[in-house]
């Protein structure tokens, strides 16, 4: 039985301002993740953050998004990541 975890689920519900250093930050959680052999998805992106993060280039439109904890871990559990 593997131990590995497959998901990490990012919540960024309380974030209401991102600058270019947090943005780094998420992303190198996000690589880190992913160099670990797992899927990282964030969830309660708000817009205004979701637009400040991609003008700054983090390249969030190629992660899986989800508007609540919740719906992603439906998804997770559901086993509907593709």
């Amino acid at each position: 039985m593997s131990t590995q975890a497959r998901v990490a689920i990012l919540d960024l519900t309380g974030v209401d301002v991102v600058d270019s250093a947090i943005a780094d930050h998420f992303l190198r959680i996000v690589r880190a993740v992913e160099l670990l052999g797992a899927r990282c998805l964030i969830s309660g992106i708000r817009p205004a953050v979701a637009q400040t993060m991609t003008q700054l280039g983090m390249g969030i439109e190629k992660a899986r998004t989800f508007g609540t904890m919740r719906s992603a871990l439906k998804t997770v559990m559901r086993g509907q990541l593709a």
